[in-house]
């Protein structure tokens, strides 16, 4: 499934004080099956790009165009079984570990659990939990940065949606971290 950028506009606080463009006409496509990794100095609008393709705000002008269809079009459901995303602040719930990884497949099954989070190397640390998977953030789960954001990745991976976007993936993660999520 290709994704599509057609001539996107982006403006933080349009309109007020601080009115900041982020994004001005953008256009580019993604190949289905690909991998693209999009590089430049902070600030250059790289994470807006992220948040307009998980559809987390919409372009003020232009579209962006999934399977070929505009993701305005797409309902919310239907777009998240198709775009998987970790952002650079992972956020996870007080709740399970399992029911952090399982968030988008509330009906997974441990093995599916287990196999996510073995793919996005934190299955060492949910295993050293005190009670593994059914560990609770905040209660006896703290996890680092870097830990959480693999749990977060463990999620995406779970969802397996043919779209995973990865903004700054390793931006809270220490060295081996950093190493780990890299694998």
């Amino acid at each position: 499934m290709s994704i599509v950028i057609e001539h996107l506009n982006y403006v933080y606080m349009q309109g007020g004080p601080y009115e900041t463009k982020a994004l001005d006409d953008v256009s580019l496509t993604i190949p289905e099956g690909s991998v693209t990794a999009l590089v430049g100095s902070s600030g250059s609008g790289k994470s807006t790009l992220a948040t307009l393709v998980a559809r987390f705000a919409d372009p003020d002008r232009g579209a962006v165009r999934i399977g070929g269809v505009d993701a305005r079009d797409i309902a919310a459901d239907v777009l998240y079984r198709h775009v998987s995303f970790v952002l650079q602040d992972p956020q996870l719930l007080d709740i399970s570990v399992r029911d952090n990884i399982a968030l988008g497949v509330p009906d997974a099954s441990d093995e599916a659990v287990w196999a996510a989070a073995g793919a996005a190397r934190i299955d060492d640390y949910l295993r050293s939990l005190p009670r593994d998977l059914d560990s609770v953030i905040g209660e006896d789960a703290h996890p680092s940065g870097g830990q959480a954001q693999r749990i977060a990745i463990a999620r995406a991976l779970l969802v397996d949606a043919p779209i995973l976007v990865l903004d700054e993936a390793t931006a809270s993660a220490d060295p081996d971290s950093e190493l780990q999520i890299r694998q």
